[in-house]
């Protein structure tokens, strides 16, 4: 391909897939040419999945990890806290937002009607 491409033997519709082909070869074989064998992936494992609890789920845990003397586990419960309580409030606002933005939506209408009858009577 890329021969007749430096040789110009490919018209210009025909280039772009050409090009296209060319890359997405060499992105599945990891090089610019595609000749050369893929890099090998390094093995990594995942992250264990936090499960999904409320702020106040997480506090309890934490309590009950420290009375036990897990205080490193407590610690991890804390953490985990702090982001469900972030998670929390960060809904909360968004829900707030939401109704202000409905509200200045019917705010909207209510001008457009009143602008309409001002521009009439006056």
């Amino acid at each position: 391909m890329l021969e007749e491409i430096q040789k110009g033997a490919v018209d210009d519709e025909n280039m772009d897939a050409m090009l296209e082909a060319m890359f997405a070869a060499s992105e599945s074989n990891g090089t610019a040419t595609g000749t050369a064998a893929a890099p090998k992936k390094s093995k990594t494992t995942p992250k264990p999945k936090v499960p999904e609890k409320s702020s106040a789920e997480w506090k309890e845990d934490a309590k009950r990890l420290k009375n036990e003397g897990s205080v490193n586990e407590a610690l991890v419960a804390l953490g985990h806290y702090k982001k469900a309580l972030a998670n929390e409030a960060q809904a909360e606002e968004l829900v707030q937002r939401k109704e202000l933005c409905q509200s200045i939506r019917n705010e909207i209408l209510i001008a457009n009607e009143q602008i309409m009858c001002f521009s009439f009577y006056c």
